[in-house]
């Protein structure tokens, strides 16, 4: 007989002699009311464990929602998600399943329950279903808010207060207050000031708090639509963007942001024609009155019609007027200084006293600089601190130059990255500009690490922290600037053109920017042969391996143009990363020598099998990409044994070959943002003994219990990770925390983020901060 079948009356009768003699007579009303009700206690919660489970799925979805549009998810909402969790799979969950299988024990000679287990079920039953009501009856008339979080405002010390400058200022923040003005445009010549001033213009409006919300983008000429829309995400604060969406999901997010918001959107360098409704900007939106006049800025936002206005720089009047539409008397130009200004600017600059030492110099120096800022900038910055004999190497350069403000600043460029300290400084700087603007530290960092940028440090976490104090020595000697976040660094145009014309001038870089990655491809077997780094970004990949007709001969092997017997590095990013591209399969035949290669927003119907011949290779990023067939793209990454970072971020694998584990030498493996990822088989991880960074992220979190891997062996456990005694950094996934187990983080483990959730919400807890 099932013990849910024994009568009520004896249950009663066995727990009532057991408490009597246990405790006394007048102990025991609560016990035997308990008793009796404990098939109702169990049953109401189940119930109303039925009723909180709809309810949570129901919020999960308003919680997903709200994530989807970037809004920030409310501290109590995320609170009584975790408590439903709790009751619904959590430890609740667990405890009454503990005190089932107590009062399953039976005794007497197995015909009556355990009155105790019994009493001990009824009464926890109670008080959880009355915990459980509470949370169901909960109401949210919201599950989030908008929390702008400004774009980093960097109190640029580049502004410096001259007339010919405050004049210009004052005209904008005047047409910016204005109701009948919705674009501006600012025009200057390069190197004029243009980012300067308009970073001035953004530090006031967010000072006098003009708008709700003000957010800055850089467009260049070769705009990445796609990465311009993600960076005005992240400067509205639209931090929790499910990585999956198209750039136009995010244009229309970032569109529902602006249009509740009084707005103010910067677009710098603009060279032609963008649709401001592909970035997500409202047009034609109209305020009823003056920005000035508002001076209470919760009433602005509710009474006042929103507003969005757009305040664009270019070189070009034309890319103002004719392509963006924007009225003349709307457009401000920034001139060069005056003379005044000019000398002025750069005693600023050179931190130095120079008036008695080199009076003449720089008065040849500004004059040669013709009143442009970024000219009279970098040379001051080339001779601050530096010797009499600096001053006049410099200017002997200066009067062997063509003429022209332009030969200028590349002399002055040139100038200071000749008196780097070191090689290894130079050839970072030169890596910073094939990288190009807005690059983070960590690409710099696993680039550098395979290139032996850093040849005294063998860790991971030392190769970082040698890049980022390699950057700062860069930025610090203006070569470099800083980027949105202090993980990031960006350049002035002129900057990288010129650190790529030194890369590019003694034949061993090959680069593209803007160009057509045809058009720069040698032609001549001897450049080749001399070739040591290829960098082509936002390529057309299929375009190219057409117009160079890469494909097989008769003898099995590639065309000749691309047999690179000393590249050592290979980056290509596709610029259309939805169309499929076949790479012949012994494309990286002739790179025999390569240690790194970064092959970015591909999609490959298959992995080309001459990569498994890199045996030289130390750093394989794949991020975004598309690898096609699974099991011949583990038979090929499996046979790379000298590999020390693979970077697999945002791909769309599914499983994680099995053959990662013959990567014995691996020291960083990023699958962040993997979301298909769903199979990690067992003994893959715990192979990689050298591993000291594994980055999960937003990836992979079907880790099951060591019990369940005895009956299923379709993934790994995170009892695997224990056997990774290096692991220095750690970033994972998981469902159910009862899954860590114990003496999971190591000694050496320095940072590290769990984030503990179910499919739909992922609540972060930063166990450790990060160090930078």
């Amino acid at each position: 007989m099932d013990w849910r079948e024994v009568p009520e009356i004896l249950i009663l009768l066995v727990g009532f002699s057991s408490l009597l003699c246990r405790d006394g007579a007048r102990k025991v009303i609560n016990p035997i009311t308990a008793l009796y009700l404990w098939k109702q206690n169990v049953t109401k919660l189940t119930a109303k464990l039925g009723e909180l489970a709809i309810r949570k799925r129901d919020l999960q979805h308003r919680v997903y929602e709200a994530q989807q549009r970037g809004d920030e998810i409310l501290e109590k909402v995320e609170q009584w998600m975790s408590e439903a969790h709790e009751h619904i799979s959590g430890k609740r969950k667990a405890d009454i399943d503990e005190l089932i299988a107590k009062a399953e024990r039976k005794y007497c000679f197995g015909c009556c329950p355990n009155p105790k287990a019994l009493y001990d079920l009824s009464e926890k039953a109670k008080e959880y279903a009355a915990h459980v009501d509470g949370l169901t009856q909960k109401v949210f008339e919201s599950v989030s808010c908008f929390h702008f979080q400004k774009q980093e405002s960097i109190v640029s010390r580049d502004f410096v207060d001259f007339e010919s400058r405050n004049k210009v200022l004052a005209e904008i923040m005047k047409a910016l207050q204005s109701p009948t003005v919705d674009m501006i445009g600012v025009r200057g010549m390069l190197g004029m000031g243009k980012t300067t001033l308009v970073k001035e213009v953004k530090r006031k409006a967010e000072q006098e708090k003009l708008f709700d919300v003000v957010v800055m983008v850089n467009v260049t000429s070769n705009p990445d639509l796609a990465k311009i829309v993600e960076e005005m995400a992240r400067g509205l604060g639209m931090f929790q963007l499910p990585k999956e969406l198209s750039a136009r999901q995010v244009a229309d997010r970032i569109n529902g942001r602006l249009r509740k918001n009084n707005a103010l959107v910067f677009l710098d360098d603009i060279w032609g024609k963008i649709n401001l409704k592909d970035l997500g900007i409202p047009t034609g939106s109209k305020q009823k009155r003056p920005v000035a006049e508002q001076q209470n800025k919760e009433s602005s936002s509710r009474e006042g019609q929103k507003v969005c206005k757009v305040l664009l720089t270019s070189r070009e009047q034309k890319a103002l007027s004719e392509k963006m539409g924007v009225k003349n008397e709307n457009i401000f130009h920034v001139n060069k200084l005056e003379d005044d200004e000019a000398r002025e600017l750069f005693k600023l600059r050179v931190e130095d006293d120079i008036e008695s030492s080199h009076r003449s110099e720089v008065n040849e120096i500004v004059k040669r600089c013709s009143g442009l800022p970024l000219a009279i900038e970098k040379m001051a910055m080339a001779l601050r601190g530096k010797e009499d004999r600096y001053w006049n190497s410099l200017l002997q350069e200066l009067k062997s130059s063509k003429d022209g403000e332009y030969a200028v600043v590349r002399s002055a460029i040139e100038f200071s990255f000749k008196r780097l300290e070191s090689e290894e400084l130079q050839r970072t700087f030169l890596l910073c500009c094939l990288m190009g603007h807005n690059t983070s530290i960590e690409d710099l960092m696993e680039y550098g690490s395979g290139l032996k940028l850093f040849p005294q440090f063998n860790k991971i976490e030392d190769f970082r922290v040698a890049a980022l104090y390699l950057v700062n020595i860069l930025r610090g000697s203006s070569l470099l600037l800083n980027g949105p976040t202090n993980m990031q660094f960006d350049m002035q145009d002129t900057v990288q053109d010129a650190g790529m014309s030194i890369a590019s001038r003694d034949g061993s870089v090959l680069a593209s920017k803007d160009e057509d990655a045809a058009a720069v491809w040698p032609d001549e077997e001897a450049i080749s042969e001399k070739l040591k780094w290829i960098y082509l970004s936002n390529a057309d990949i299929s375009q190219l391996l057409h117009e160079l007709e890469l494909v097989d001969n008769s003898e099995g092997g590639c065309h000749q143009k691309v047999q690179f017997p000393q590249l050592t590095f290979f980056h290509l990013s596709n610029k259309y990363p939805s169309s499929e591209t076949a790479v012949p399969a012994d494309f990286f035949k002739g790179m025999k020598n390569l240690r790194v290669l970064s092959l970015t927003k591909m999609h490959f119907p298959s992995m080309p099998q001459s990569v498994s011949l890199l045996t030289n290779l130390q750093t394989l990023r794949l991020n975004q990409s598309k690898l096609g067939a699974l099991e011949g793209m583990g038979e090929i990454i499996g046979k790379l044994s000298n590999l020390q970072v693979l970077n697999l971020a945002g791909c769309d694998i599914t499983k994680l070959p099995k053959e990662i584990a013959c990567l014995t030498r691996l020291k960083l493996l990023d699958m962040s943002d993997c979301t298909n990822l769903k199979v990690i088989s067992p003994d893959i991880l715990s192979k990689l003994s050298r591993l000291e960074e594994l980055k999960m992220a937003n990836s992979f979190d079907q880790w099951q219990f060591i019990e369940q891997q005895e009956n299923q062996n379709e993934n790994a456990s995170l009892a695997e990770l224990k056997h990774l005694q290096k692991l220095t950094t750690l970033e994972v996934c998981i469902n159910d925390i009862q899954m860590i187990p114990e003496g999971l983080f190591n000694a050496e483990l320095e940072r590290y983020k769990i984030f503990i959730g179910d499919l739909w919400q992922y609540r972060a807890l930063l166990l450790k901060t990060q160090k930078y």
